[in-house]
């Protein structure tokens, strides 16, 4: 069996591969986001961590995306009339269009993936908020 190392049966190839010391493991990537988490904006944080999906390649972008998802789309949390799901979709589609621009690939290609009609409905809930934004400055 390709996934047993040492005469433990691992649940994924990744995981065999990371028992083999084949692959790094995302604590060093974990580490640098727990510290930017600290002074840089929601922003800011969706920027790093498009440069470690696209120039790193971390052996888990998801379970990276979910322990920081909170922290990468806290800007859009704070706007009105956004639940927790969609400030976390508008987020995704801000880290997909950044990532975009590094590299022309999607989040699909960094192991990242997004509902399709989550996205929609969160593409309206934006424009609705451009907007009340425009009519509220006029």
């Amino acid at each position: 069996m390709l996934r047993t190392v040492n005469g433990t049966t691992h649940e994924s190839y990744r995981d065999a591969c990371l028992a083999l010391g084949l692959l790094e493991d995302d604590n060093i990537h974990r580490q640098t986001l727990q510290e930017a988490c600290i002074s840089q904006s929601p922003q800011q944080l969706r920027n790093l961590f498009a440069i470690l999906l696209t120039q790193i390649c971390p052996s888990n972008p998801t379970e990276l995306w979910e322990e920081f998802c909170h922290e990468m789309s806290g800007d859009y949390a704070h706007q009105t009339d956004v639940t927790e799901e969609a400030a976390k979709n508008m987020a995704l589609i801000n880290l997909e269009d950044i990532i975009a621009s590094i590299d022309g690939t999607s989040l699909e290609n960094h192991s990242l993936q997004q509902d399709r009609q989550m996205k929609r409905k969160t593409k309206n809930i934006q424009e609705k908020l451009t907007i009340h934004a425009k009519i509220k400055n006029a």
